[in-house]
């Protein structure tokens, strides 16, 4: 899984509920050093950790096709950003993705940041058949 965090105290947090929990996690964000950041994400691909979190490092770049869930925990207005993050996952079989990947959208009662959350654009996408 790959989380998206609202700053880099709460990624920090996550990973280490996370792990205290018995989930595999490490946070990554602007400071993690890079050899610590191939690190973790080397172990990420070998199944070594379970969940990378991060705060503004991952929404690009990040070329991990075996993702096969994607949490967006922060506020996204942009629906580039957005889509860059969803990406992250959506490599599908045929580029070594999973064939199935769980998008979750955190949508917070967060009033003072006004605007409408970009995943509400893609709405019509994340319907299953037969579902609504």
């Amino acid at each position: 899984m790959l989380l998206f965090a609202t700053s880099v105290e709460n990624a920090r947090v996550l990973a280490a509920l996370l792990s205290y929990h018995g989930v595999e996690a490490r946070a990554v964000d602007a400071e993690t050093s890079n050899a610590a950041r191939r690190q973790n994400v080397e172990d990420f691909k070998q199944g070594r950790v379970q969940v990378l979190t991060n705060y503004n490092v991952f929404t690009e770049g990040f070329d991990v096709p075996a993702v096969d869930a994607v949490y967006i925990t922060r506020p996204t207005f942009s629906p580039n950003i957005y889509q860059q993050m969803v990406g992250r996952g959506l490599r599908g079989p045929l580029n070594g993705g999973s064939e199935h990947v769980r998008i979750v959208n955190v949508a917070d009662n967060i009033t003072n940041y006004g605007g409408e959350f970009a995943f509400r654009h893609f709405d019509h996408l994340w319907t299953e058949r037969g579902r609504s």
